[in-house]
């Protein structure tokens, strides 16, 4: 697993640099932009699209994870540079990312549904929780996550600043 504290200042700094954050974000936008990686990695293993197959244009399902753990980990980042609109530890928020999940789902959709859970536990975040769930997910299924990282991370450098003109 990469040190997670690293990681999030690391994407947390891309994301300012890319104009993703002109002002402090709430947990909700955050929040539903994760939901919605979930969501592309479930259409990747609909599509039976597990692994990355192409570095300059990362896809697939591992990928898709990989999303879900650098949204997490901005937040994280965004949180330790005061950026956040709402009380968060982001210390504790690394720890349960260290300490690991027990997704205890057998099937991949159980398990990116035990995900969402996680994101919605008690209206509370838990961004930790849910970056061990990717970890656990992808080592069961025995695909590289910190690769998958590490390439759209490099890739995400590249981009355009706010490519696609999206408001959030």
């Amino acid at each position: 697993m990469l040190d997670i504290k690293v990681l999030s200042i690391e994407v947390h700094a891309t994301a300012v640099e890319k104009g993703w954050w002109p002002a402090p974000r709430s947990w909700h936008e955050i929040r539903l932009l994760i939901v919605s990686e979930i969501a592309e990695a479930l259409e990747a293993f609909r599509e039976s699209r597990m692994a990355l197959v192409d570095p300059a244009k990362p896809e697939g399902f591992t990928v898709e994870l990989a999303d879900v753990v650098i949204r997490c980990a901005d937040w994280i980042g965004a949180a330790l540079s005061g950026l956040t609109q709402d009380e968060f530890n982001a210390e504790e928020e690394i720890r349960n990312a260290q300490a690991g999940c027990n997704l205890a789902e057998s099937t991949i959709p159980g398990c990116l549904d035990r995900l969402l859970v996680l994101l919605y536990c008690g209206g509370t975040v838990n961004v930790g929780e849910v970056i061990a769930g990717c970890y656990e997910l992808t080592k069961r299924l025995n695909l590289d996550l910190d690769a998958a990282i590490r390439v759209k991370t490099v890739y995400n450098k590249q981009r355009a600043f706010r490519h696609g003109g999206k408001a959030l």
